[in-house]
């Protein structure tokens, strides 16, 4: 009998008995011995054995100088979930044999306690979710990046069942891979990823259901669908929008089912999905006009986040039929839901909306006043023109101001562009044409404006304001109100001064000399008010300028003796 026959027999006979140590330690000899052969039968009979000693034994096989003992050792220490050898397989993840690093990866991964975990659950085990390994996500990621093309498919298909995380350095790996190489291997990454979802860790499977909508393979629709009715709410959330985009068809029954969910996200989940959907164009004629009327029975008799979300997708649906319900949501007294219908109003394009955006403007607060200026514009109906600069001048809130002046500039750019030079002519007859004419075009509200500021004559003058009148725009109103509200921003206040004296008001120096005495107006706001008192020129003017000619404010008293002083000897 040959030593090495001797070797296993007497390893063969402790077997049957209780004690197993000195199979141990002849084992542990052998594993010191000079014949490789030996020590990887020693390996392998060292993988039958239980307890930390066994396991011991195989960590310093480890180390072994042949190549097959430390393979098998990795083998044995990943199927017995050895923690205690991660040290030692990181080692190995560098070795020069690539059937080692296979096995060290592979022996990370079944130490990483999700699989068994995922396995417990899809056979319906219960069990509290078991978080894995910090580490392993980490030395998978080098792995991904191995030389041998094999050593790295097999870290990435180990990695989603490494928690969340390591589903996150599967997506980096994977994506950081040549496009050759990330098509081969999406397959093989994405059916991981389906398997993994039996996790019982509920951010494990979240990170996995967005994992999905980025690799979108063959094998993501239906577990993206499934997991739709997932036990967590954010999962089912990510899992419905996902569903919407990747596979429509598939999900657009279970969507429509959810819009009768008495749970308000669950609902709102399903609008915003159908819309995804919708636009898809994966819903056939029949199916869409179903669903667009569900969804218009949510806007109007609706709550919650659910009945907002109804009204803004009604907007994105396009179709008319819906303006009349989103007219009748406008005297809801929730300003966002009323925002939501002023949105979609926009969106659908549709004339009817403009006036009922208009009556309701004065009564909501400026979310809804912005979103009906930037409907307006997109509508770009005449009539919401002089409107829109009316706020342009009174509005106290910055984001409507802006609103209202890019809905200006989409309605009115391209005509104020082209009337420009006739409006500024040099010539008063052909100066004064181009304001007529002006006044059978609302668009040109902004410009008229202007003419009425720079004007070089009343005649000029005049004619502007007249314009301005045929137009809805009542100057004087708006000069008063915008004067007397608390806005004191410089190029609105400046604006109102010029605009002052230019019409000549009889309440215009009652006006001015307000904007004199007030110590938390701009300077320029002072000196203007001062010289527009000259320019008016009245009896009442220059007795306000009088009256503040030992102002107490230095660079008030400066403009009025300014304005006060002769002008200069021909």
């Amino acid at each position: 009998m040959s030593w090495l026959s001797s070797v296993v027999e007497r390893v063969t006979r402790a077997f049957v008995t209780d004690d197993v140590t000195p199979a141990l330690d002849r084992l542990s000899e052998a594993l010191k011995g000079q014949d490789a052969a030996a020590r990887r039968l020693a390996v392998q009979q060292l993988a039958t054995m239980r307890g930390d000693a066994a396991t011991s034994l195989l960590a310093g096989a480890l180390r072994d100088g042949d190549a097959a003992v430390r393979e098998t050792a990795a083998t044995a220490l990943g199927e017995r979930g050895a923690g205690a050898a991660i040290p030692g397989l990181a080692v190995l993840l560098d070795d020069a044999e690539p059937a080692v690093r296979r096995a060290a990866v592979a022996a990370l991964d079944r130490i990483g306690a999700p699989r068994k975990e995922v396995l417990r659950s899809k056979l319906g085990v219960s069990t509290s979710p078991v978080l894995p390994d910090a580490r392993i996500p980490e030395l998978l990621r080098r792995a991904t990046s191995d030389a041998d093309p094999t050593v790295r498919f097999a870290a990435l298909s180990a990695l989603p069942w490494q928690g969340a995380s390591g589903v996150g350095v599967a997506l980096d790996a994977w994506s950081s891979w040549g496009e050759a190489e990330k098509a081969q291997a999406g397959g093989m990454l994405g059916d991981a990823l389906v398997l993994a979802l039996g996790s019982r860790d509920f951010a494990h499977r979240r990170a996995i259901v967005e994992a999905l909508g980025r690799t979108r393979g063959p094998e993501a629709a239906a577990a993206i669908v499934a997991a739709m009715d997932d036990d967590d709410a954010e999962v089912r959330q990510a899992a419905v929008r996902l569903a919407a985009e990747i596979a429509p068809a598939q999900a657009l029954p279970s969507l429509v089912a959810r819009l009768d969910d008495s749970d308000d996200e669950a609902t709102s989940e399903a609008i915003s999905a159908i819309v995804v959907a919708w636009k898809a164009g994966a819903l056939d004629a029949g199916d869409a006009d179903r669903v667009h009327e569900r969804v218009r029975r949510i806007a109007a008799h609706g709550k919650g986040r659910a009945q907002r979300l109804a009204a803004w997708a009604l907007g994105e649906m396009g179709r008319v039929s819906a303006v009349a319900t989103l007219i009748d949501l406008l005297d809801t007294p929730s300003h966002d839901l009323r925002a939501s219908c002023c949105e979609a109003l926009g969106r659908l394009g549709d004339p009817r909306g403009v006036q009922p955006m208009l009556d309701v403007s004065a009564l909501t607060e400026p979310l809804v006043r912005a979103t009906i200026a930037r409907s307006l514009g997109a509508l770009r109906d005449p009539r919401a023109i002089p409107r829109l600069a009316t706020w342009l001048l009174i509005d106290p809130d910055p984001s409507v101001v802006a609103a209202v002046e890019s809905a200006l500039d989409a309605s009115c750019g391209d005509a104020e562009s082209a009337s420009r030079d006739a409006l500024a002519s040099s010539v008063a007859e052909l100066r004064l044409a181009a304001i007529r004419r002006a006044a059978g075009d609302a668009r040109l509200v902004r410009p008229l404006l202007a003419s009425l500021l720079d004007a070089p004559d009343d005649a000029t003058r005049n004619a502007a304001l007249d314009a301005l009148r045929r137009h809805g725009v009542d100057v004087q109103m708006l000069l008063h109100h915008a004067l007397g509200q608390a806005d004191q921003r410089e190029d609105r206040r400046l604006f109102a001064i010029a605009a002052c004296a230019a019409l000549r008001d009889g309440s215009a120096p009652r006006l001015l000399e307000r904007i004199l005495s007030d110590t938390s107006e701009p300077p320029a706001a002072w000196r203007l008010a001062a010289a527009s008192l000259k320019q008016i020129g009245s009896s009442e003017a220059l007795h306000v300028l009088k009256k503040n000619a030992e102002h107490a404010n230095p660079i008030v008293k400066e403009a009025v003796a300014e304005a006060l002083a002769p002008p200069p000897a021909q």
